[in-house]
């Protein structure tokens, strides 16, 4: 569900200025990871950023599931949303799945047999960089790509 999207040139001339922004709020269910890969590609669609949607189809994927395993319950004992944030600005795409997990996301070195385990290497190999942030109420794991101009 889109809680916002956005697209504002702050005063700017060149359409390379141009901020967009998108932002969906899922339930805490298995079927979320699906559609936050729908949402964002719905989103670089409309945005016109074709090239990125396949790298960026597997970090949301990645990003959100990770988000999913390890979301907690808020202080009414209720499990809590996973928000997905889209940014585009500067020429670069910046996606940031937030949730109410204090604990850092860490990369593993996963036995080659392992099912899971290689979400974290995969983000760091699609992106150009990517990060977390500590927030009052969970967390926030970002990865940024390049928009390249065509």
């Amino acid at each position: 569900m889109a809680l916002a999207t956005s697209a504002d040139t702050c005063g700017a001339t060149d359409p390379a200025d141009t901020v967009r922004t998108a932002m969906f709020r899922f339930d805490p269910v298995p079927e979320s990871a699906g559609k936050a890969r729908r949402a964002a590609r719905t989103v670089l669609t409309s945005w016109d950023l074709h090239a990125l949607t396949e790298d960026v189809d597997l970090v949301v994927s990645e990003l959100v599931t990770n988000a999913l395993l390890h979301t907690g319950c808020g202080a009414d004992g209720a499990l809590q949303p996973v928000l997905l944030e889209l940014e585009c600005s500067s020429g670069a795409l910046t996606c940031r799945v937030v949730d109410s997990s204090p604990l850092p996301p860490l990369p593993e070195q996963a036995d080659h047999n392992a099912e899971s385990g290689r979400g974290l290497i995969l983000v760091e190999a699609l992106a150009s960089a990517w990060d977390w942030e500590d927030l009052p109420d969970g967390k926030a794991v970002w990865a940024r790509f390049l928009v390249r101009a065509t």
